[in-house]
């Protein structure tokens, strides 16, 4: 029987989460009674109002009202009477326009608030002494309202201005400093203004500037992410026993489901089906993901897997992202584009939420956001794991040999930079017999003046020019007689059609990649079974690659729960995770942002015609410990450079064209 429906396969779990409640209440009172000295409203229950209705209405907590009423119980009825007390901001008089109130949801916390609505948590502290203790869902806070600095009027002298509720404590002195302004021009603009301001008063503030709001914004971002420790010392590792709780995972990836249709698998096995762009690539992703999720559902884990076509979306995206209920997401697995990534990666930040990038090259969001994953390494990795293994040569003959193009002097620039600190660290010595040697117009002879016959040439061409590369070898090849040549390339070099895999063998060529799949592993035997199994098909890299993200993330959230990220070892000799394709060694990018994976390989062509990988972990030794001992200021200026020449080549159409 043919089998039809291919993509219904996957897509019948592609969905959107939107839940309504009506929260509205029938016959709010306003009447303000006295009972035992104490304020409150008296409430008539409507017919299938709840108990939370009845608390958001009043903007007081559920918890507040079984206090006051504790036959609510068993339960609230049509025609019941019920007490309402009334928040002590309302009995003295203070406008309601002043304050927000906030019912704390699952996951959320001070700091969130605090980003939600713009104010320090100091003030939120001062208006709720209880949260000292720690929030509870279900509470309502009492927000004091952010200044707006966007709301600029023009009062009838053509002056612009906002206006100022006052809070408790502030007087026109304390206004006035804060927005950096006179105090007569306050009085000015605020007819009968002399001196005394009270509580929840509304004055005019002339001049505004965006000073305050930048200092808000950034204190609010001090809390968290300037102290190199913050997340080990303040938020430890801490104990957690699996407890049979459902975790929700989010993955979010451009299946176009509106651009492709149902398909018969028959065709698609003798290869007559063509996807729109990159679905087919992302279909194989997330068929690693589906195999992941299965093995651990079989383990005893509960997940709850929502599957999203973000589709090249942002608005679908922000949709999606604004879904009900979306923000007590426990994981989330992507987007793919960068575009997309950056949105979701700052609303991960602003709701607490561990996000996984599993395509990016690009290192620039892990600043300032420790709940960011990228899970390939970048290309820094790799030129430090190779300027690593070239450093054991740092006596013989190093070569570089280009072509005098900006994008190869530029690669150039970085693996020196790399091998001489390399050298440095492991040797001790600040020398190194290296040299740069333009090739784009030398001939066989040329090349041979450069070469060593009482040394090993160890020639490293940073170049992805296949033409350039193929011309290249076929003069080096005569020389191979007289001279011991190693030559190491780049990644993509295993991708070239036009040269035969043999003289990559016989000039031994080393390559640094992110992925390598050893076939003759049990394990990797399993899962390329288990996969032709399910879908008919071979896997190829983005499925071995889906399978190992998801499982070391479904892994880390059965071990340490949905606080994990406090939880990877920060210890330089702690082992890589190795993956049947991904290894994974995720450390902080800097002192204050997210994990970026560490694990790269060197791959040999060997004389015995394998393609083998190289053991190493150069994160032991100088790796890591140059990584954590960078000051803040040069890791900053080292991360914008190395960011813009090395990192954002992730192009929105192509980023799939390397994996």
């Amino acid at each position: 029987m043919k089998a039809f429906i291919y993509l219904l396969l996957f897509f019948t779990t592609i969905f959107w989460s939107v839940f309504g409640q009506n929260d509205s209440v029938k016959n709010k009172s306003v009447e303000i009674v006295f009972i035992n000295g104490k304020t409150y409203y008296i409430h008539i229950v409507s017919q299938n109002e709840t108990l939370e209705q009845i608390a958001l209405a009043y903007e007081v907590s559920e918890r507040d009202l079984l206090l006051v009423n504790r036959e609510l119980v068993m339960g609230v009825h049509a025609g019941q009477a019920i007490k309402i007390p009334v928040l002590e901001g309302e009995r003295t008089g203070l406008q309601v326009d002043s304050f927000i109130y906030h019912k704390v949801k699952k996951r959320q916390t001070l700091y969130f608030i605090s980003k939600k609505y713009k104010v320090d948590i100091a003030e939120i502290i001062e208006y709720n002494p209880a949260v000292r203790d720690g929030l509870s869902v279900g509470d309502v806070l009492k927000i004091p309202r952010a200044i707006e600095t966007d709301n600029v009027l023009k009062n009838e002298n053509g002056l612009e201005y906002i206006y100022h509720i006052v809070r408790k404590n502030e007087s026109l002195y304390s206004i006035a400093k804060q927005y950096d302004v006179d105090i007569e021009e306050i009085q000015k603009i605020n007819k009968g203004l002399i001196w005394d301001v009270s509580l929840g008063q509304k004055i005019k503030i002339p001049k505004i500037v965006d000073k305050l709001k930048v200092n808000r914004d950034t204190f609010a971002e001090s809390l968290i992410y300037t102290d190199e420790n913050k997340f080990n010392a303040e938020y430890p590792c801490k104990e957690y026993t699996y407890d049979n709780e459902q975790f929700k995972i989010a993955v979010l990836l451009p299946f176009q489901t509106d651009r492709n249709t149902i398909i018969d698998t028959s065709k698609l096995e003798k290869g007559d089906i063509k996807f729109y762009k990159n679905t087919a690539r992302i279909i194989e992703f997330y068929e690693g993901i589906l195999l992941a999720v299965d093995t651990l559902r079989r383990m005893g884990l509960k997940i709850e897997l929502n599957v999203y076509d973000t589709k090249k979306s942002e608005k679908t995206l922000r949709e999606i992202l604004n879904s009900e209920g979306f923000s007590e997401t426990d994981l989330i697995i992507g987007p793919a584009y960068t575009s997309n990534l950056k949105i979701a990666a700052e609303f991960a930040k602003l709701h607490e939420i561990n996000i996984v990038s599993p395509f990016s090259r690009s290192s620039s969001l892990l600043r300032f956001n420790p709940w960011l994953f990228q899970a390939r390494p970048n290309k820094e990795v790799g030129y430090e794991n190779l300027a690593q293994y070239v450093a054991i040569y740092y006596d013989q003959n190093i070569l570089v040999y280009h072509n005098g193009m900006k994008n190869e002097l530029d690669e150039t620039k970085i693996f020196r930079r790399k091998l001489v600190d390399a050298v440095s660290f492991n040797k001790g010595i600040e020398t190194v017999n290296y040299k740069e040697i333009d090739c784009s117009d030398r001939n066989a002879a040329g090349i041979e003046a450069t070469l060593s016959v009482d040394n090993d040439n160890i020639i490293f061409v940073p170049t992805k020019n296949e033409a350039f590369v193929t011309e290249l070898i076929s003069k080096l090849n005569p020389l191979t007689e007289k001279y011991k040549i190693l030559l190491f390339g780049l990644p993509e070099w295993s991708g070239f059609k036009n040269i035969e895999q043999e003289m990559f063998h016989k000039f031994q060529v080393h390559i640094f990649d992110y992925n390598y799949i050893d076939y003759s592993r049990y394990d990797v035997k399993n899962f390329v079974s288990k996969f032709r199994e399910i879908y008919k098909n071979e896997p190829g890299n983005l499925a071995f690659q889906g399978y190992d993200i998801a499982r070391y993330f479904l892994d880390n959230l059965e071990k340490s729960g949905a606080q994990f990220h406090n939880c990877i070892p920060k210890n330089p000799l702690f082992p890589r995770i190795k993956g049947l394709g991904l290894d994974i060694d995720f450390q902080r990018k800097d002192k204050s942002g997210g994990f970026l994976n560490y694990a790269a390989f060197i791959l040999q062509y060997t004389k015995d015609y394998e393609f083998v990988k190289i053991n190493t972990n150069f994160r032991k030794t100088y790796f890591y410990q140059k990584e954590w001992e960078k000051e803040e200021k040069k890791e900053h200026n080292n991360t914008k450079k190395s960011d813009k020449n090395t990192d954002d080549e992730t192009d929105e159409g192509d980023w799939t064209k390397d994996w």
